[in-house]
């Protein structure tokens, strides 16, 4: 009775520890994802903000700027260029091939932080786009280099900026 017991108790212990195993081996969603975004951003192109400060200044340069952030941060701020558009990323692969049939035309997509804007970039480079650039760093990175933000209060730009979102990560 005692050994079938202790084999019972051995047998136990290994599964437990096969499963602990099986799971520690396998990567967080969290792993998955800064994966993810790290694959992404190695098969897009990016742009920096002040090159896309010359862009918006630069009358010649024809692109349309897409923010692919949430309708409640475009209402907070956004950048502003001559052709722009908003799409939220869970909806840019089904509403932009839609508003957009020129797979060839300059796009700059951007989000907060440029985790979004790398995503959504990737997605519409799979699809056929051919000229797509993220935003490096995103509205965050735009604004931490003094650029203009413009919302319904009009254009206006945060002095000595700090952002709580950079030091999350």
């Amino acid at each position: 009775m005692f050994n079938k017991i202790c084999s019972i108790l051995v047998l136990s212990l290994l599964i437990s520890g096969a499963a602990l195993a099986s799971q520690e081996a396998r990567p967080s969603p969290d792993q998955i994802l800064k994966q993810r975004v790290r694959a992404a951003k190695q098969a897009i192109r990016s742009i920096d903000s002040p090159t896309l400060k010359q862009w918006i200044e630069d009358d010649d340069q024809q692109f349309l700027l897409l923010d692919v952030r949430e309708p409640g941060e475009v209402t907070a701020g956004q950048i502003e260029a001559d052709e722009s558009m908003a799409i939220p990323r869970g909806l840019v692969e089904m509403q932009f091939i839609r508003k957009v049939k020129d797979l060839d035309k300059a796009v700059v997509i951007y989000c907060l932080a440029g985790t979004r804007g790398a995503l959504a970039a990737q997605a519409l480079t799979e699809m056929g786009y051919t000229n797509i650039y993220n935003l490096e760093g995103g509205l965050l990175e735009w604004i931490a280099a003094g650029h203009p933000v413009n919302n319904f209060f009009g254009e206006f730009e945060l002095k000595n900026f700090d952002s709580n979102f950079k030091k999350k990560g």
